[in-house]
């Protein structure tokens, strides 16, 4: 069946007019994004704003229409527009300040075309930057040297201890102990201990400025470092679903103190400080040779300096391929 110009053309342009109609059927979603600092005063002249989740224009999946504007004096923008899902993303920013982004606010009810509540107040901390400092920042992807044997790693150097790297400090004491009967059946363990008295972890499960660029405090805490961390993976013949290279952990980062000398009472007289951005990843590697390791890991080469707040231009290691550059602070 032949049909001309001119029914095609109304048939497209009726097409696009139901979609269009679609669109602006899309309930609207208000929000008032506040932006303030870490004590809660406000931060006004900050670029903040809201992005609205809609389905893709002539495909699958969603997309986000962003409106974007600056906050007032009491730190406050109204962003408004529609949205399918009732997903709204928002964040903000502003110079002399860490951008805080990818903060979520469902709305779950409707009445009539706008999204209920009608316009929720949402606070976004941006944290100022202090005092950024260069530091031995890099993400490490690594295989074990060896299968139930300690080996150190030196945090300065970026690499295992000699024999198995140029390291020469063994700051970090990884020992993996791996059972395998089979690539759905098998079991490991991950052991990290330290060289000196005084050195150890502080996991941070809660860091309370998720969005932030600033994941962590700016300061190491002074005391209470583990001085010791195990992690146990594996699976069962009997788990359902793909295979499992490292389970969820609740730890979102790590402080670490490293290199302790303590003085005659115990307390410490030099020490390295630094952090680790998420948790540390055990690759079980049921069909390798060896398990392998993945951290993010950032240290600060000055002695009793619990500073850690990263200036990503100034990363002490020179030459850094791909995936080991670190961008965050």
């Amino acid at each position: 069946m032949k049909m001309n110009c001119a029914v095609m053309l109304a048939f497209l342009l009726s097409g696009a007019s139901a979609l269009l109609g679609q669109e602006a059927a899309y309930p609207t979603a208000t929000i008032t994004v506040r932006a303030v600092d870490e004590d809660g005063n406000p931060v006004p002249g900050s670029k903040a704003g809201g992005a609205f989740e809609v389905p893709k224009r002539g495909g699958f999946g969603t997309e986000s229409v962003a409106l974007e504007g600056i906050t007032d004096n009491e730190g406050k923008f109204i962003s408004t527009g529609q949205t399918s899902s009732g997903i709204v993303s928002y964040g903000a920013g502003k110079d002399g300040y860490y951008r805080t982004a990818n903060l979520r606010y469902l709305f779950k009810e409707k009445a009539g075309v706008q999204w209920q509540p009608p316009n929720p107040v949402v606070e976004v901390m941006l944290k100022r930057i202090v005092n950024p400092i260069p530091m031995f920042a890099k993400r490490v992807e690594t295989k074990m040297p060896e299968d139930a044997a300690p080996v150190g790693f030196d945090l300065q150097a970026g690499d295992w201890v000699a024999p198995y790297g140029k390291g020469t400090v063994k700051d970090f004491i990884f020992t993996v102990n791996r059972t395998i009967t089979s690539d759905r059946d098998y079991r490991a363990t991950l052991v990290l201990r330290f060289s000196n008295e005084g050195d150890g972890l502080v996991p941070v499960r809660d860091p309370k400025s998720l969005g932030s660029e600033l994941l962590l405090p700016r300061t190491a805490p002074e005391g209470d470092y583990e001085p010791e961390r195990i992690w146990n993976s594996g699976r069962a013949p009997t788990d359902s679903g793909p295979d499992v290279f490292g389970r969820p952990s609740e730890v979102m980062a790590y402080f670490f103190r490293v290199r302790t000398v303590l003085d005659e009472k115990g307390r410490v007289k030099s020490a390295l400080y630094g952090k680790m951005h998420g948790d540390i990843l055990l690759y079980i590697g049921t069909k390798a040779p060896k398990a392998g390791l993945g951290f993010t890991c950032y240290l600060n080469p000055t002695p009793n300096d619990r500073n850690v707040e990263f200036d990503p231009n100034r990363n002490l290691f020179i030459g850094l391929k791909g995936l080991e550059s670190v961008s965050a602070p």
